[in-house]
């Protein structure tokens, strides 16, 4: 899994998961708490293993400018 970017807003969230649906990646939403307020957070989910979510931080740096872009371990 890679977290891609996280909001304090929903909706910014929800856009960019759907621009990511769009460039072909399957995307979910998390909401998770940050120092006790809600952080939503965009991520790509369905990869096989480490070495893909690395392919994929690559990917959005080039093609999408998400140089903070990281893997997540899955819960």
């Amino acid at each position: 899994m890679v977290n891609v970017a996280s909001f304090s807003d929903p909706a910014d969230a929800k856009a960019l998961a759907q621009r990511l649906r769009g460039g072909g990646f399957e995307v979910a939403l998390r909401e998770d708490l940050v120092r006790g307020a809600p952080s939503f957070r965009t991520v790509i989910s369905g990869l096989d293993n480490e070495a893909a979510a690395k392919k994929i931080v690559e990917r959005l740096d080039r093609e999408y400018g998400y140089r903070s872009a990281w893997a997540l371990r899955s819960r």
